[in-house]
């Protein structure tokens, strides 16, 4: 039913405005909104606004199931869960120990999206763990992004069946070239990177379309649990420390 209406053209202005109410949009901008959708011909809303569509469907799929008792409504909790379904269509992979989520998020994917219940995330990461812990200590000693930068490539894991459905054929290939700059090229490479951060600090704000160039810096742990995140010695140069 909620597909259906909002595929509906016949429906298009009267559900373009009861989107603007379920997402809060504020007044002063339906004007604007309505006039673009007018000079497009008056699309349905999976044209006009894909996105907006898409919460919307949401929130009218789950009015739909409480009003037909499919969902419960004396458990406020659901409606906080099902807008979880807002980010669908930025992952790949979905997953959630939710009973609502397990039954709803499966009518929301797209083909090449997985839905995965997060006991079984968790006891394949534990099983990831199992295998990487037989390492030499020397190994794992380089950190777990030298040793374990991706899944392993033989073995009944979920992780590497997800990695394979959903970035298959590259990162394979990628794991089996791997192919590694010379010390030289590293050693220009990190230095390029540091001139540019160095001269970051704009005189004046500029907008992000007119920059050249964007810099965005992130802290890692070197230790998390017993796994040592980073190789040996990065916590010692100065440059690498947060201030």
């Amino acid at each position: 039913m909620s597909d259906e209406m909002l595929s509906d053209a016949s429906l298009g202005e009267r559900v373009l405005g009861l989107a603007l109410i379920s997402l809060d949009v504020p007044h002063e901008f339906w004007g604007d909104i309505f006039n673009r959708w007018k000079e497009q011909g008056g699309p349905v809303l999976t044209k006009f606004a894909p996105y907006a569509a898409h919460c919307y469907g949401v929130d009218l799929f789950f009015s739909i199931a409480v009003g037909s008792d499919l969902i419960s409504k004396d458990r406020p909790s659901n409606k906080a869960d099902m807008a979880y379904l807002y980010y669908l269509p930025f992952c790949m992979v979905f997953t959630s120990g939710d009973k609502l989520h397990e039954n709803m998020v499966p009518l929301f994917l797209r083909p090449e999206q997985t839905f995965v219940r997060s006991a079984d995330l968790k006891s394949d990461l534990k099983r990831l763990d199992e295998h990487y812990s037989t390492l030499p200590d020397d190994v794992k000693a380089r950190g777990i992004m030298s040793c374990a930068p991706k899944p392993p490539l033989e073995g009944d894991f979920l992780v590497t069946k997800l990695w394979d459905k959903h970035l298959r054929p590259i990162w394979r290939e990628s794991r089996k070239a791997n192919p590694k700059r010379s010390s030289e090229a590293e050693a220009k490479l990190i230095r390029e990177m540091r001139e540019m951060a160095s001269g970051t600090d704009a005189a004046e704000r500029v907008h992000l379309e007119d920059a050249d160039f964007v810099v965005m810096e992130r802290f890692a742990p070197v230790q998390v649990g017993k796994w040592r995140v980073m190789p040996p010695g990065v916590e010692d140069d100065p440059k690498n420390r947060r201030e």
